[in-house]
């Protein structure tokens, strides 16, 4: 194998994100060990950045919704009166962004726990293994596979994805990837009322 070809594709984190679901590049001229520490950290540091990132946009996108909704109500409560059309649709479309927004932050808060465990050192974190294009485990955390370099288990230049083991028997994986809803898209932005 040349050195051009050491590198294989490992995808993690929200599939929704362009950059998680292209997958991170990784050297795999290295040993297995060495090869799946490198991954894990990754895929926690990513993946807690991104998620850190992405709450915060979501939680002031939903500050953002409400406070605009609260104007709307607020004026039609100042004003003592009965919603126009147009305010009673721009309460409707606010309603269904905010929904939209709360579902993206509880998809968020799903797929990160999926990462739990996977921090400390590589005695005490949970062990994790790749998924070949076809959905088949690949085995490098077997013992078989602890001296060997990861260019002798994996195919170059594919792509593959990370699961986490269950310590209890692993068999049992979870697939660290997620989906978070695409973001609302505006059909046309709504004016809010004239006065």
């Amino acid at each position: 194998m040349a050195a051009a070809e050491k590198f294989v594709w490992v995808k993690f984190g929200d599939m929704n994100n362009e950059e998680h679901a292209k997958g991170q590049s990784f050297n795999v001229h290295c040993h297995v060990n060495i090869f799946l520490d490198a991954v894990r950290m990754t895929a926690k540091r990513t993946v807690e950045d991104y998620a850190r990132t992405r709450d915060a946009q979501l939680k002031r996108f939903v500050v953002e919704l409400s406070y605009e909704k609260e104007q709307i109500e607020a004026k039609i409560t100042r004003q003592e009166r009965e919603a126009t059309e147009e305010e009673t649709a721009a309460i409707a479309l606010l309603d269904e962004k905010l929904a939209i927004r709360q579902k993206q932050l509880e998809e968020l808060v799903e797929g990160i726990t999926k990462y739990k465990g996977l921090s400390g050192n590589a005695l005490t974190a949970l062990k994790i293994d790749l998924l070949n294009e076809g959905g088949s485990k690949v085995n490098m955390s077997d013992e078989a596979n602890a001296t060997k370099y990861a260019y002798e288990v994996l195919d170059a230049k594919k792509t593959y994805s990370v699961v986490k083991l269950d310590p209890e028997g692993e068999e049992q994986q979870v697939e660290l990837s997620f989906s978070v809803s695409a973001d609302p898209v505006d059909p046309d932005p709504v004016d809010p009322p004239a006065a």
